[in-house]
């Protein structure tokens, strides 16, 4: 796909039908973090650690991390 200029995403992840098993089986190249996990940023420490642990696992399989739902500059700073 990345040979004629396409690149796949996945949105939403974290949420839904979302799995871990289509970042094994699909060549993706950035994953979208759901705004779910992001509305409690920074106060919630779940929601800090979920963020944290999606964003290490992106980065080590190489994906570009796209993040929707900033709301304030708090989340920003911690993202």
């Amino acid at each position: 796909m990345q040979a004629h200029g396409f690149q796949i995403a996945i949105d939403e992840f974290g949420a839904g039908f979302s799995s871990l098993t289509v970042l094994r089986e699909l060549p993706l190249d950035t994953l979208k973090i759901d705004r779910s996990h992001i509305k409690g940023l920074p106060e919630e420490l779940r929601s800090c650690e979920i963020v944290a642990a999606v964003s290490a696992m992106a980065r080590k399989l190489g994906l570009r991390i796209i993040v929707t739902g900033l709301e304030h500059s708090a989340q920003a700073e911690y993202v």
